[in-house]
């Protein structure tokens, strides 16, 4: 059996987009093609960016994969802040997964999540979201959105 040697970059984003009042948006989104995660520890790795706005209003940021939440910062308002994500997707079988995902800003926080079995359907697209929430127009820009697809044996996977 051959193994795959690279990473495929299905898309990354750099648009500059903007929440708009309240309530949670959509910044950036990828969507997966079905069957991407075709085989048992493949891995997709998201990393993502955002600007906060330089003001008290309290703002919420989150990264997913499909419908599970890999990482995020919420409701604080670290006023003027870069916020750098990465998250981990595994596929553990079929209809399982487990994320990872790490979250810094440069204030100095830095938030980390583990979750070892989610449900995730990789015979179905699979969206990679960016959301933002804030309180005035434009309190989180997006800066970045990439996924990359590691297939299992790659030699990018450490």
């Amino acid at each position: 059996m051959q193994l795959p040697v690279a990473a495929i970059l299905p898309s990354a984003k750099i648009t500059r987009v903007g929440n708009v009042g309240v309530g949670e948006q959509t910044l950036l989104s990828i969507m997966l093609p079905p069957g991407i995660m075709k085989n048992d520890g493949d891995v997709l790795r998201v990393t993502a960016a955002v600007q906060y706005a330089a003001n008290v209003n309290n703002k919420t940021t989150k990264l997913y994969i499909g419908a599970n939440t890999v990482a995020g910062r919420g409701a604080a308002p670290d006023n003027g802040a870069s916020l750098f994500i990465q998250g981990v997707g595994v596929r553990m079988n079929a209809v399982e997964a487990q994320l990872t995902g790490l979250l810094t800003t440069t204030l100095g926080n830095l938030n980390t999540t583990h979750r070892d079995s989610v449900a995730a359907l990789w015979n179905d697209p699979v969206e990679i979201r960016l959301t933002g929430e804030g309180v005035a127009n434009n309190d989180i820009v997006s800066r970045l959105l990439k996924v990359e697809y590691l297939p299992v044996g790659s030699n990018y996977i450490s």
